[in-house]
């Protein structure tokens, strides 16, 4: 697998996934599609790391694509 991983510095972290602001999902949704023709033969994955809390919080590809339909 292919882990992309971002660190954020926001003050209030997220108690779950679904919770996280929109344009963190796009943005992660862009870097896994992005990596994906890169690594055709792995399963692409996203996590935010929140330094606040130093909490890796992994993104479910569903909630990503979401996020990027929305984005139009």
């Amino acid at each position: 697998r292919v882990l992309a991983a971002d660190f954020k510095t926001n003050a209030v972290v997220p108690e779950r996934a679904g919770d996280v602001p929109e344009g963190l999902l796009r943005q992660m949704a862009a870097y896994a599609a992005a990596l994906a023709p890169l690594y055709p033969e792995r399963r692409i994955e996203a996590a935010l790391v929140w330094t606040a809390t130093a909490r890796l919080m992994p993104l479910p590809g569903p909630l990503m694509a979401a996020a990027l339909a929305r984005a139009g």
